[in-house]
């Protein structure tokens, strides 16, 4: 799925993005100083999931944007 999220923001000529694995390697990302303007996020990963990752980012006193614009991905119907 992430190759072809990567393919469509290509297509749209955004191609200043990071990839993360997994949601604890996304918090790295965001706490290295990488200034995103959306997140991405699958809802199903390991060890982190979605849910967790989004609530991490909203409330965590050391998060960088906890208003971070994020859509939701799931690969469930």
């Amino acid at each position: 799925m992430r190759s072809i999220l990567k393919n469509v923001l290509n297509s749209l000529d955004a191609h200043y993005f990071r990839e993360a694995s997994d949601g604890a390697e996304a918090l790295k990302i965001l706490q290295s100083g990488f200034p995103p303007d959306i997140a991405i996020i699958d809802w199903e990963m390991k060890p982190l999931d979605g849910i967790e990752l989004v609530q991490t980012i909203r409330t965590s006193p050391d998060s960088e944007n906890p208003y971070l614009t994020i859509i939701m991905l799931s690969g469930h119907s």
